[in-house]
């Protein structure tokens, strides 16, 4: 849940409205599956979005969870290095 709302933090308010919002959401020291309505709507207050919006978000997870499992990626935060090429 708190995922879902956090595209809807992402989309309102940008990346420093994220930024607040995930740092809400870790400083309430809840591991997954812990997390309150509580908690997950204090951290988006805190980002400045009281509307909380999960409607259509979960195709994007899904997307997600499917590159990260295909990749072999077991956690969060996941980093990629991909080859640079200069011209």
């Amino acid at each position: 849940m708190a995922a879902l709302y956090g595209i809807g933090v992402w989309k309102a308010k940008d990346a420093a409205g994220y930024l607040t919002y995930h740092n809400g959401i870790y400083h309430t020291g809840h591991i997954e599956g812990d997390l309150t309505t509580e908690d997950i709507r204090a951290a988006a207050h805190a980002a400045g979005e009281d509307a909380l919006n999960a409607v259509g978000h979960a195709p994007v997870l899904e997307k997600n969870d499917a590159l990260a499992q295909a990749l072999g990626l077991t956690g969060t935060p996941g980093l990629i290095v991909m080859p640079v090429e200069s011209t």
